[in-house]
Protein backbone atom coordinates (compact mmCIF):
# COMPACT_ATOMS: atom_id res chain seq x y z
CA UNK A 1 0.00 0.00 0.00
CA UNK A 2 2.55 2.61 0.93
CA UNK A 3 4.61 1.46 -2.35
CA UNK A 4 1.45 2.68 -4.02
CA UNK A 5 0.84 5.73 -2.23
CA UNK A 6 4.60 6.56 -2.78
CA UNK A 7 3.90 5.94 -6.68
CA UNK A 8 0.97 7.91 -6.97
CA UNK A 9 2.30 11.02 -5.33
CA UNK A 10 5.61 10.30 -7.08
CA UNK A 11 3.68 10.79 -10.37
CA UNK A 12 1.41 13.74 -9.87
CA UNK A 13 4.66 16.05 -8.65
CA UNK A 14 6.67 14.87 -11.62
CA UNK A 15 3.14 15.97 -13.80
CA UNK A 16 2.62 19.10 -12.21
CA UNK A 17 6.31 19.86 -13.06
CA UNK A 18 5.28 19.39 -16.24
CA UNK A 19 2.96 21.99 -16.25
CA UNK A 20 3.50 26.02 -17.52
CA UNK A 21 4.78 28.23 -14.63
CA UNK A 22 1.71 30.12 -15.17
CA UNK A 23 0.08 27.38 -14.74
CA UNK A 24 0.72 26.17 -11.63
CA UNK A 25 -1.52 28.02 -9.17
CA UNK A 26 -4.77 27.10 -11.10
CA UNK A 27 -7.51 25.06 -8.83
CA UNK A 28 -9.47 22.62 -11.43
CA UNK A 29 -12.78 22.52 -10.15
CA UNK A 30 -16.41 21.01 -11.99
CA UNK A 31 -19.14 21.13 -10.11
CA UNK A 32 -23.23 21.83 -9.78
CA UNK A 33 -24.18 25.05 -9.55
CA UNK A 34 -21.86 28.31 -8.65
CA UNK A 35 -18.80 28.35 -7.27
CA UNK A 36 -18.99 29.90 -3.59
CA UNK A 37 -19.28 33.39 -3.37
CA UNK A 38 -21.42 33.95 -6.99
CA UNK A 39 -24.38 35.11 -7.64
CA UNK A 40 -26.80 34.85 -10.68
CA UNK A 41 -28.10 38.66 -11.01
CA UNK A 42 -31.34 38.24 -12.36
CA UNK A 43 -32.07 35.11 -9.98
CA UNK A 44 -31.73 38.05 -7.34
CA UNK A 45 -33.70 40.85 -9.01
CA UNK A 46 -35.36 39.99 -12.86
CA UNK A 47 -35.97 43.66 -13.29
CA UNK A 48 -32.46 44.87 -14.27
CA UNK A 49 -32.31 44.28 -18.14
CA UNK A 50 -29.78 42.19 -19.78
CA UNK A 51 -28.23 42.63 -23.22
CA UNK A 52 -24.74 40.41 -22.81
CA UNK A 53 -23.44 41.52 -26.24
CA UNK A 54 -20.74 38.58 -26.08
CA UNK A 55 -23.46 35.92 -26.21
CA UNK A 56 -24.06 37.08 -29.88
CA UNK A 57 -21.90 38.65 -32.51
CA UNK A 58 -23.03 42.14 -32.15
CA UNK A 59 -19.52 42.87 -30.56
CA UNK A 60 -16.33 44.68 -31.69
CA UNK A 61 -15.16 40.76 -31.85
CA UNK A 62 -18.12 40.01 -34.69
CA UNK A 63 -18.05 36.24 -33.22
CA UNK A 64 -20.32 34.54 -29.95
CA UNK A 65 -18.28 34.22 -27.59
CA UNK A 66 -20.79 32.75 -24.80
CA UNK A 67 -23.25 29.67 -25.02
CA UNK A 68 -26.45 32.38 -23.62
CA UNK A 69 -26.71 34.82 -21.48
CA UNK A 70 -25.79 35.15 -17.49
CA UNK A 71 -25.11 37.35 -15.99
CA UNK A 72 -22.60 36.31 -12.47
CA UNK A 73 -20.52 38.36 -10.35
CA UNK A 74 -19.38 38.00 -6.51
CA UNK A 75 -22.50 38.49 -4.02
CA UNK A 76 -21.00 41.28 -2.62
CA UNK A 77 -21.06 42.84 -6.45
CA UNK A 78 -24.09 41.85 -7.19
CA UNK A 79 -25.99 42.95 -4.37
CA UNK A 80 -24.05 46.39 -4.65
CA UNK A 81 -25.51 46.58 -8.10
CA UNK A 82 -28.76 45.55 -6.85
CA UNK A 83 -28.65 48.81 -4.88
CA UNK A 84 -27.66 51.00 -7.74
CA UNK A 85 -30.58 49.88 -9.46
CA UNK A 86 -33.51 50.45 -6.87
CA UNK A 87 -31.93 54.29 -6.75
CA UNK A 88 -31.82 54.64 -10.38
CA UNK A 89 -35.49 53.32 -10.14
CA UNK A 90 -36.10 56.60 -8.50
CA UNK A 91 -36.02 58.54 -11.72
CA UNK A 92 -37.74 56.25 -13.66
CA UNK A 93 -35.06 53.97 -14.59
CA UNK A 94 -32.93 51.03 -14.80
CA UNK A 95 -30.14 49.32 -15.55
CA UNK A 96 -29.48 47.50 -18.81
CA UNK A 97 -26.24 45.30 -18.30
CA UNK A 98 -23.70 44.56 -21.23
CA UNK A 99 -21.31 41.77 -19.55
CA UNK A 100 -20.55 40.73 -16.42
CA UNK A 101 -17.84 37.84 -15.51
CA UNK A 102 -15.96 36.87 -18.19
CA UNK A 103 -13.77 33.21 -18.32
CA UNK A 104 -10.64 33.76 -18.79
CA UNK A 105 -9.90 32.01 -22.02
CA UNK A 106 -12.65 34.23 -23.64
CA UNK A 107 -10.25 37.23 -22.45
CA UNK A 108 -7.48 35.47 -24.13
CA UNK A 109 -9.52 35.27 -27.34
CA UNK A 110 -10.23 39.38 -26.98
CA UNK A 111 -6.84 39.84 -26.59
CA UNK A 112 -5.17 38.00 -29.93
CA UNK A 113 -8.21 40.37 -31.52
CA UNK A 114 -7.82 43.88 -30.17
CA UNK A 115 -4.22 43.50 -28.36
CA UNK A 116 -4.40 46.86 -26.99
CA UNK A 117 -4.39 47.39 -22.86
CA UNK A 118 -5.96 50.43 -23.19
CA UNK A 119 -9.66 48.61 -24.09
CA UNK A 120 -8.82 44.74 -23.51
CA UNK A 121 -7.08 43.45 -20.17
CA UNK A 122 -3.86 41.62 -21.24
CA UNK A 123 -4.37 38.00 -20.17
CA UNK A 124 -1.56 37.42 -18.35
CA UNK A 125 -2.90 39.89 -15.64
CA UNK A 126 -6.54 39.09 -16.22
CA UNK A 127 -9.54 41.26 -16.54
CA UNK A 128 -11.91 42.92 -13.32
CA UNK A 129 -14.66 40.60 -15.42
CA UNK A 130 -12.68 37.30 -14.75
CA UNK A 131 -12.70 37.92 -11.28
CA UNK A 132 -16.29 38.69 -11.29
CA UNK A 133 -15.87 42.18 -9.72
CA UNK A 134 -16.74 44.06 -13.16
CA UNK A 135 -19.88 45.10 -15.24
CA UNK A 136 -20.46 46.68 -18.35
CA UNK A 137 -23.74 48.98 -18.12
CA UNK A 138 -25.81 51.41 -19.45
CA UNK A 139 -29.30 52.85 -18.37
CA UNK A 140 -32.66 52.91 -19.79
CA UNK A 141 -35.79 54.49 -19.51
CA UNK A 142 -38.26 52.12 -17.12
CA UNK A 143 -41.26 52.94 -19.22
CA UNK A 144 -40.32 52.11 -22.60
CA UNK A 145 -36.97 50.69 -22.23
CA UNK A 146 -35.34 52.95 -24.50
CA UNK A 147 -31.43 53.60 -23.66
CA UNK A 148 -30.32 56.66 -22.80
CA UNK A 149 -27.66 58.28 -24.74
CA UNK A 150 -24.43 58.44 -24.10
CA UNK A 151 -22.56 59.75 -26.90
CA UNK A 152 -21.38 56.46 -28.16
CA UNK A 153 -22.17 52.92 -28.99
CA UNK A 154 -21.01 50.13 -26.31
CA UNK A 155 -17.67 48.95 -26.70
CA UNK A 156 -16.78 51.91 -29.44
CA UNK A 157 -12.94 52.53 -28.82
CA UNK A 158 -12.98 55.73 -30.27
CA UNK A 159 -12.32 59.02 -28.46
CA UNK A 160 -16.11 59.53 -27.84
CA UNK A 161 -15.91 56.82 -25.31
CA UNK A 162 -13.96 58.37 -22.84
CA UNK A 163 -15.15 59.83 -20.00
CA UNK A 164 -12.51 62.86 -20.40
CA UNK A 165 -13.95 63.61 -23.84
CA UNK A 166 -16.81 66.25 -23.30
CA UNK A 167 -17.78 67.47 -26.70
CA UNK A 168 -20.97 65.91 -26.41
CA UNK A 169 -24.25 67.51 -26.04
CA UNK A 170 -25.17 68.57 -22.34
CA UNK A 171 -27.80 66.01 -22.05
CA UNK A 172 -25.58 63.05 -22.66
CA UNK A 173 -22.75 64.50 -20.15
CA UNK A 174 -25.14 64.36 -17.96
CA UNK A 175 -26.48 60.77 -18.57
CA UNK A 176 -22.88 59.94 -18.04
CA UNK A 177 -22.41 61.46 -15.20
CA UNK A 178 -25.64 60.62 -13.26
CA UNK A 179 -24.41 56.85 -13.86
CA UNK A 180 -20.90 57.51 -12.86
CA UNK A 181 -22.27 59.24 -9.22
CA UNK A 182 -25.01 56.60 -8.35
CA UNK A 183 -22.04 53.59 -9.65
CA UNK A 184 -19.71 55.46 -7.32
CA UNK A 185 -21.68 56.08 -4.16
CA UNK A 186 -22.28 51.83 -4.50
CA UNK A 187 -18.54 51.13 -4.29
CA UNK A 188 -17.80 50.81 -8.31
CA UNK A 189 -14.88 52.62 -9.82
CA UNK A 190 -14.84 53.32 -13.45
CA UNK A 191 -11.95 53.66 -16.34
CA UNK A 192 -10.97 56.75 -18.17
CA UNK A 193 -11.61 55.33 -21.86
CA UNK A 194 -15.29 53.45 -21.32
CA UNK A 195 -18.46 54.76 -19.89
CA UNK A 196 -20.15 51.75 -19.81
CA UNK A 197 -17.01 49.85 -17.63
CA UNK A 198 -17.30 49.93 -13.71
CA UNK A 199 -15.22 47.56 -11.17
CA UNK A 200 -15.74 46.87 -7.56
CA UNK A 201 -12.33 47.66 -5.80
CA UNK A 202 -13.14 47.23 -2.43
CA UNK A 203 -13.27 43.17 -2.88
CA UNK A 204 -10.29 40.64 -4.16
CA UNK A 205 -11.03 38.11 -5.86
CA UNK A 206 -8.36 35.33 -8.02
CA UNK A 207 -9.03 35.33 -11.69
CA UNK A 208 -11.59 32.87 -13.09
CA UNK A 209 -12.30 30.76 -16.06
CA UNK A 210 -15.31 28.44 -16.16
CA UNK A 211 -18.13 28.18 -18.37
CA UNK A 212 -21.58 28.49 -16.94
CA UNK A 213 -24.75 25.97 -17.61
CA UNK A 214 -27.35 27.31 -20.45
CA UNK A 215 -31.22 26.30 -19.89
CA UNK A 216 -31.86 23.38 -21.77
CA UNK A 217 -28.70 21.63 -20.70
CA UNK A 218 -28.73 18.32 -19.79
CA UNK A 219 -26.80 19.23 -16.13
CA UNK A 220 -26.46 22.15 -14.15
CA UNK A 221 -22.73 21.91 -14.04
CA UNK A 222 -20.22 24.47 -14.37
CA UNK A 223 -18.80 23.10 -17.38
CA UNK A 224 -15.12 23.66 -19.65
CA UNK A 225 -11.95 25.06 -18.37
CA UNK A 226 -13.39 25.04 -15.06
CA UNK A 227 -10.74 26.44 -13.39
CA UNK A 228 -9.10 29.21 -11.10
CA UNK A 229 -6.33 31.19 -11.06
CA UNK A 230 -4.12 33.30 -7.93
CA UNK A 231 -1.40 35.34 -7.58
CA UNK A 232 -1.73 37.34 -10.57
CA UNK A 233 -1.61 41.50 -10.46
CA UNK A 234 -5.00 43.18 -10.97
CA UNK A 235 -6.13 45.69 -13.45
CA UNK A 236 -9.00 47.23 -13.38
CA UNK A 237 -11.13 46.30 -16.43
Amino acid sequence: MMRIILTAVTFAFFTFSLWPPGERNMLFFQKEGLPDGWKDLLQMDSSLILDIKYASDENFTGEKLYDCARCLLRTEVAEALLAVNKEVEKRGLRLKVFDCYRPRHIQERMWQIIPDARYVAPPSQGSMHNRGLAVDLTLVDAASGEELDMGSAYDSFEKESHHSYKNLPQAVLLNREYLKTEMVRYGFTSIQSEWWHYSYQSLSSPLYDFNWSCPGSSKATLEGHGRQQNRLPSVTY
